[in-house]
């Protein structure tokens, strides 16, 4: 990932740089971790690329190199369920 364009809650605009040049791509940090300058990505540029209305951005899929953040509450949940399933 080169670089955030732009953001605003709940979504990232990121310039990706591709073996066929410069991407736009949206990411939405609470599925795929907020990308960083110089992580990998991996892209879903399919709709992109057929010119499905996408406005011309292909979706971050991943941030393979680094895990999202858990959401609060989640260890609770485990919790709860591990009490129930024993």
């Amino acid at each position: 990932m080169a670089r955030v364009r732009r953001e605003w809650p709940g979504a990232v605009e990121l310039e990706v740089t591709t073996g066929e040049g410069p991407l736009r791509a949206l990411a939405y940090p609470a599925l795929t971790g907020r990308p960083r300058p110089g992580d990998r990505v991996l892209l879903n540029a399919t709709a992109t690329e057929l010119g499905l209305g996408t406005g011309g951005y292909a979706l971050v899929i991943a941030v393979p190199d680094r895990l999202p953040d858990e959401p609060p509450g989640t260890q609770a949940c485990i919790g709860v369920y591990l009490a129930l399933t024993r």
